[in-house]
């Protein structure tokens, strides 16, 4: 058991990172805080195990050793700790509350149940399971919300299974009861059907879009499964509960993933580049103050197009191709032009698209120069008054 201890952690820095040791610690330092007895890790054997998972770990180390140097080597302890839990290259900030959010929405259904699981643990804290999973819950959390920048998505599911163990215990306990234990979130059934399509809904009144109408059969057998697992659970029959309310999830994942967001066009920036130029004869393009690595698979993206002086060889005619060019990048370099080579590009197609991972709008222009040859644009790219006079989305615009 000891082997296989250290052996997963090994794998696990293998797989991501730092990610499994940093849990382990977070965990590590809470049940101290519980128990102020820390000599029970002796028993585990760090001196023999910490090597062995560095040896499974040593592909990653060498492998940010080749690419970035020495890792974290010449940092003083806030950068450190920035590296760490800093949001990197990602460009996101998290808001207080951002984890335990991402909890209460991503552990759905189980999130009915968790305030009743955590308390039940709570008052059992004086075994020792209970307070594992107590402490990998709060050292974790804690860890999350002092240090960590990184989307709750992807960060908060190392807890779900102390969150899902601690459900299932409370299940088990009391199924078959009725009533429920208080504190629950169990909604009345046409609530809970309401709910599912409410989730649904929710991108499309976001992003001021129409759902397609073939989703309708999806969205209502997700409200069906949601309305017979809050009907179960108000029977007491948890069971049910918790198999109708993962099946209802996992249906409204697949058609959320599968078929819901991906018919959003605005938020496949690239996609909707390609689109813009289709009816284009074949060229490189340039594509300036839009970074999302997606358009150079979907299309012949150059990279020198993609810089102020390739776009000023586009305007001079001394390259050939197209540039795609973010409003917001044109108003903040307008240098990048003179005021003869502006006269000697001309809109070839408009288009607004939603950045994502950066919850904003950009306003997207693609150019040729004068000896460009017409595009067959579709109606709805075309740079027109129209275009110009349509309002714009309800997000902020890309900086």
């Amino acid at each position: 058991l000891r082997a296989a201890l250290w052996i997963a952690i090994g794998a696990g820095m293998l797989i991501n990172a730092l990610l499994v040791p940093i849990l382990v610690i977070a965990t590590l330092i809470a049940l101290y805080v519980f128990d102020r007895d820390a000599t029970w890790l002796s028993r585990t054997r760090p001196l023999m195990g910490l090597p062995i998972a560095l040896l499974i770990a040593t592909p990653w180390i060498y492998v940010r050793a080749l690419q970035d140097g020495v890792p974290f080597s010449g940092l003083d302890v806030r950068e450190f700790l920035a590296a760490l839990g800093g949001s990197q290259d990602m460009k996101l900030r998290a808001f207080p509350g951002t984890f335990v959010l991402a909890i209460v929405l991503g552990f759905l259904p189980g999130t009915a149940l968790l305030g009743p699981a955590i308390a039940e643990l709570w008052r059992g804290r004086d075994g020792r399971i209970a307070r594992f999973l107590l402490a990998w819950i709060i050292g974790y959390l804690i860890y999350l919300e002092v240090l960590s920048s990184k989307p709750g998505t992807y960060m908060v599911q190392p807890m779900f299974p102390a969150l899902a163990l601690g459900v299932a215990l409370l299940v088990a306990r009391i199924d078959g009861r009725v009533p429920l234990p208080r504190l629950h979130l169990i909604p009345w059934p046409p609530l809970a059907a309401l709910f599912a399509v409410a989730l649904f809904a929710a991108p499309y009144a976001a992003l001021w879009d129409a759902p397609p109408v073939w989703m309708a059969p999806i969205v209502i057998a997700t409200a069906a499964l949601f309305y017979w697992s809050a009907r179960e659970a108000r029977a007491g029959r948890l069971m049910g509960w918790a198999a109708a309310g993962v099946a209802g999830f996992g249906v409204f994942a697949v058609g959320l993933l599968a078929f819901s967001l991906p018919a959003i066009d605005k938020i496949w920036p690239a996609r909707e580049m390609q689109r813009a130029l289709a009816g284009c004869a074949p060229a490189n393009v340039g594509v300036l103050g839009f970074n999302e690595p997606t358009s150079r698979f979907l299309f012949q993206r150059d990279a020198e197009l993609s810089t102020p002086d390739g776009l000023a060889k586009l305007a001079d005619g001394r390259a050939s191709g197209l540039a795609v060019i973010n409003q917001y990048w044109y108003e903040k370099n307008p240098q990048a032009l003179t005021r003869e080579q502006k006269t000697k590009i001309r809109p070839l197609a408009c288009l607004r698209v939603i950045n994502t991972m950066r919850g904003c709008e950009a306003t997207l222009t693609v150019v040729g120069n004068r000896a460009a040859p017409d595009c067959d644009v579709p109606p709805y790219y075309v740079c027109d008054a129209e275009f110009l006079m349509k309002p714009a989305g309800p997000l902020k615009a890309c900086e």
